[in-house]
């Protein structure tokens, strides 16, 4: 791939994430992405020949921002993996969740869209237990962070940004005392 077709193709990613996050994933088409991006459609058809194809580059594009934020957060924290989990929950930006919520939407459809995700989520959940003192106790404070997240992200969540934060922090307080 030319640095031109990479860098079209990253245009053409950016520009679906953008109309997620700003109209929601009903206006998610090659059209609509093909207008914010400022190719043709055969340009975006080129990269992802299928908006099922353009949905499973963003997931991945998602995943790798959230392995990002984890591993930054255990290099610049010194965080135990469960730690770095519960801060990225906390780090996340409403775009990222915008688009989280698209691809859930759009899961309900094509079910292995989110196998990558499934597998990210064993592979963090397995170091998650393999370095806590109570791997039963970890796994229940990253679904505990995970619930909240997904709760803020469907607006389900009743608790003011300060009761979050409280809450945040004891399920960071609590995952510090599993770390050996």
């Amino acid at each position: 791939m030319t640095p031109r077709a990479s860098n079209s193709r990253e245009r053409v990613l950016s520009a679906a994430v953008d109309i997620v996050a700003r109209d929601g994933s009903s206006h998610l088409t090659m059209d609509a992405v093909a207008a914010e991006s400022g190719l043709s459609k055969g340009g975006v058809l080129y990269h992802f020949p299928s908006k099922e194809a353009l949905l499973a580059a963003m997931l991945d594009h998602a995943l790798a921002g959230y392995e990002q934020r984890w591993q930054h957060n255990q290099d610049e924290h010194d965080d135990s993996a469960l730690q770095a989990y519960i801060r990225a929950e906390q780090e996340e930006t409403p775009a990222v969740r915008s688009l989280a919520q698209a691809l859930l939407a759009n899961a309900a459809e094509a079910p292995a869209l989110l196998d990558p995700a499934r597998a990210l989520t064993k592979q963090v959940l397995n170091r998650i237990r393999k370095e806590s003192t109570d791997a039963d106790l970890a796994t229940l404070l990253m679904y505990s962070a995970e619930g909240m997240r997904l709760a803020d992200m469907f607006n389900l969540s009743p608790f003011t940004s300060a009761q979050r934060r409280r809450l945040n922090k004891r399920l960071f307080e609590l995952a510090r005392d599993l770390t050996p």
